[in-house]
C-alpha cells in the first residue's frame, strides 16, 4: 500500500496510473496465453489443473485491468486512447477465461458492482443483491443436480471447481484416510487445525492476542504441500483463521475494522465524478478482502498486487480532494 501511494504520488499525469494497469494487464496476458497455446502444442493436455499449473492461478492486476476497461467504456474516468481496442479486450478476455479462476470471476462482479455504487445499503443495492444470491441458489442447485466427476477436464472441470467451492472453505468433518476428500476440503481443515493448536496450549491468552507471528500450525501429519514435505506450516488459505492465530481477537478486530474504514468510503458524497469512482473502487476492495480472506489470506497474501492499486487510490483519493 505504502509502494502504491508513493509511486502515485510521482507521477504527474494522474490518468498515467490508470493506464499503466491496463497495459501492464495487457502485456501479461499476452504471455500468459503464449504459455498455454504453447503447452497445448506441445502436449495437447487440455486439463484445468495443468493449465493452471502452466499458466497460473489467478492475476489480479489482469482483473484490476478488466473492470478498468469495463467501466471506463461507458462513464468516462479517465481518457485513454490505443489502437486495436477490439483486438485487446478479446487477449484480456482470452486470458482471463483461461485462468479459470473461482475468486476472479466472483471478484470482478465485485468490483464491477462497488464501482456503480451498487454496495451501498440502497433500496436499489438490496434487491440487485437479492437477485444474484437467488440466481447463485438456483445455479448451485442446477450444479448438484449434475453428476461431475473429480479430475474432469475442461469445462467440466471448472465446474466440478465451483461445485465445491462453499465445502472446499467451510466443511471441517472430513474422511483423513481419504485423499481426495481431504484436498476437496484442505482450506477448512487448516483452519480447523489453528484453532486447535491454539487449544493445546490451554490457556486463553493465544485467543486474546495471538501466537505470535513466528508461530506454526500443526497439521496433525506430514503433508506433501508443493515440493516439500510439512507437518507445521506457518500459513494458511484462511485469512481470517490466520490473522486470529497469529494475533488473537486484537489482530483479527483491527483488521475488520480496517476493512469496515475502506467499506465506508463508498459513503462519502463528492461532486467529483472521478472522486466518487474511487471512493466506490476503494469500498470495492474492501469487499474484495473481505471475500478472498476466506481462500487467499486477503491482503496477507504474499502474491497480492491489489493493495499496491489501492495505495495508488488512496493518493488519488487525498489529490482529488484537495483541488475538488
Amino acid at each position: 500500500m505504502l509502494l502504491g501511494y508513493v509511486l502515485a504520488s510521482k507521477i504527474k499525469n494522474k490518468e498515467y496510473i490508470f493506464k499503466t494497469v491496463i497495459f501492464l494487464g495487457l502485456l501479461l496476458s499476452v504471455i500468459h496465453i503464449s504459455k498455454i497455446l504453447f503447452s497445448l502444442i506441445t502436449t495437447g493436455i487440455f486439463e484445468i489443473t495443468y493449465l493452471r499449473y502452466i499458466g497460473g492461478k489467478d492475476n489480479f492486476l489482469l482483473l484490476i485491468a478488466c473492470t478498468l476497461l469495463v467501466l471506463n467504456k461507458k462513464d468516462k474516468y479517465f481518457t485513454i486512447s490505443f489502437r486495436y481496442k477490439k483486438l485487446t479486450y478479446l487477449i484480456l478476455a482470452t486470458s482471463f477465461i483461461f485462468y479459470f479462476s473461482r475468486t476472479m470471476v466472483v471478484a470482478f462482479l465485485i468490483l464491477l458492482l462497488a464501482s456503480k455504487g451498487y454496495t451501498k445499503i440502497t433500496k436499489k443495492a438490496i434487491i440487485i443483491g437479492f437477485s444474484i444470491m437467488i440466481g447463485i441458489l438456483v445455479f448451485y442447485k442446477a450444479l448438484f443436480s449434475f453428476d461431475i466427476e473429480r479430475g474432469a477436464s475442461g469445462l467440466e472441470g471448472f465446474l466440478y471447481k465451483l461445485k465445491i467451492a462453499p465445502s472446499e472453505i467451510f466443511t471441517t468433518d472430513v474422511n483423513m484416510d481419504d485423499a481426495s476428500e481431504r484436498w476437496d476440503h484442505w482450506r477448512a481443515y487448516e483452519a480447523k487445525r489453528a484453532f486447535e493448536t491454539m487449544r493445546a496450549e490451554k490457556s486463553i491468552t493465544p485467543f486474546i492476542i495471538g501466537m505470535g507471528s513466528g508461530s506454526l500450525i500443526d497439521l496433525g501429519f506430514v503433508a506433501p504441500l508443493g515440493n516439500e514435505h510439512m507437518q507445521y506450516i506457518p500459513k494458511i488459505h484462511n485469512g481470517y483463521a490466520y490473522v486470529f492465530f497469529k494475533t488473537g481477537i486484537i489482530g483479527i478486530s483491527l483488521y475488520l475494522l480496517f476493512l469496515l474504514n475502506l467499506y465506508l468510503q463508498s459513503y462519502i458524497r463528492s461532486r467529483n465524478d472521478k472522486l466518487k469512482f474511487i471512493n466506490n473502487y476503494i469500498s470495492g476492495i474492501a469487499i474484495f478482502y473481505l471475500f478472498t480472506s476466506f481462500i487467499i489470506s486477503g491482503i496477507f497474501n504474499p502474491k497480492d498486487v491489489v493493495s499496491i492499486f489501492l495505495g495508488a487510490l488512496l493518493f488519488l483519493q487525498l489529490h482529488y480532494n484537495k483541488i475538488a
